[in-house]
């Protein structure tokens, strides 16, 4: 909130940035000062005094993040972002405004700014409930966009918010189109409650770390913004990646897993149905050669019944001649009953 002007320092010889606050967001800016303050990093805007009711911060040469990017040019910056966010973490600062808009891209990496609605440790309990004063009254905190589903739904949130908005913001550069629509504040927050992202064309341990940012539950999810960034440094760093780059995408053979169907009808052996095809696309993505289909776009066609020669040619598969049947024996936990589905297998390893 507030507006930024782009000002002369007479006395160091330098453009800075001059944000200036209405009255009745001098608690907002208070707070964006002490979040900066406390902070000292490279990705991160610097501060350099502060008024009644603004802002002096550096000047940052830079265009607001936006995508569909390259992979190589999305992870460098997913890296700094997340470099960034985990060491406001380990500050005991939660963003809780994360959006593309709050993020520069200048010459020599991204510049994360406006620490407004920022949750500081050692704050009281009224002093944050109080922050929802600085928005609409009884508004919840944060662009509904960019939304965790514990904001979007006025819950406490931590530093796995910002792990869930990281996922959206990861999202939008990797496919440049928002993870979750609507048409309108509230529909787009019910799809993040509610809702799956579409699918998404990269490789699957770059979806992977997207999908478990995104986990609806904070439990599911990164516990921290260290093991994010470590994730994606590990992503970009594989054998799979090199032989990606070196041999077109066109030239390899490709494979869609898609989801097994729940055949016994038991709402609670959905999670091992689903867990089962995401094993196996984790398995087979350590092929360097084989072009995987991500988990996101074959999860998809979930519960659809549409030919497979079309789900085949939507997902890029090629050579969809043959279908490959695999029988499914679950003995229940309890009582050791078996049960066995039709088998039509052949050798999968022959079938690659």
């Amino acid at each position: 909130m507030g507006e930024v002007y782009r000002a002369r320092d007479l006395r160091l010889k330098r453009d800075v940035a001059i944000k200036v606050s209405a009255a009745q967001f001098t608690e907002r800016f208070d707070r964006e000062a002490q979040a900066i303050a406390a902070l000292n990093h490279p990705n991160i805007c610097t501060l350099h005094d502060i008024g009644p009711n603004y802002l002096v911060m550096e000047f940052i040469e830079g265009t607001p993040l936006a995508g569909p990017l390259p992979l190589d040019v999305a992870l460098r910056h997913a890296v700094q972002i997340a470099d960034a966010l985990s060491a406001a973490h380990s500050k005991g600062i939660t963003h809780r405004d994360l959006k593309p808009a709050n993020i520069l891209v200048t010459a020599c990496g991204v510049k994360l700014l406006d620490f407004g609605l920022a949750s500081l440790s050692g704050r009281s309990a009224a002093d944050e409930t109080a922050v929802m004063g600085l928005t609409n009254a009884g508004a919840v905190l944060g662009p509904p966009a960019y939304m965790s589903p514990e904001q979007a739904e006025g819950k406490p949130v931590d530093a796995r918010s910002d792990i869930f908005s990281f996922g959206l913001v990861l999202y939008e550069m990797l496919t440049g189109r928002h993870a979750f629509k609507g048409d309108s504040a509230i529909a787009i927050m019910a799809a993040i409650v509610r809702d799956q992202p579409g699918p998404m064309d990269v490789p699957p341990a770059v979806e992977a770390i997207v999908t478990r940012c995104l986990s609806k539950s904070p439990v599911d999810r990164f516990s921290t913004m260290a093991q994010v960034k470590d994730a994606l440094l590990a992503s970009n760093s594989g054998v799979s990646t090199a032989v990606s780059r070196t041999l077109p995408a066109q030239t390899r053979p490709s494979i869609a897993v898609l989801p097994f169907a729940n055949m016994g009808g038991d709402k609670e052996n959905e999670y091992f149905s689903d867990g089962l095809a995401e094993e196996i696309i984790n398995f087979l993505a350590q092929i360097p050669a084989l072009k995987v289909t991500a988990r996101t776009s074959a999860f998809a066609f979930k519960g659809k019944t549409e030919d497979i020669r079309k789900i085949a040619d939507a997902l890029g598969c090629h050579n969809r001649s043959r279908r490959q049947h695999a029988a499914i024996r679950v003995a229940h936990p309890r009582d050791g009953a078996a049960h066995q589905r039709p088998r039509r297998l052949s050798s999968l390893v022959a079938a690659l």
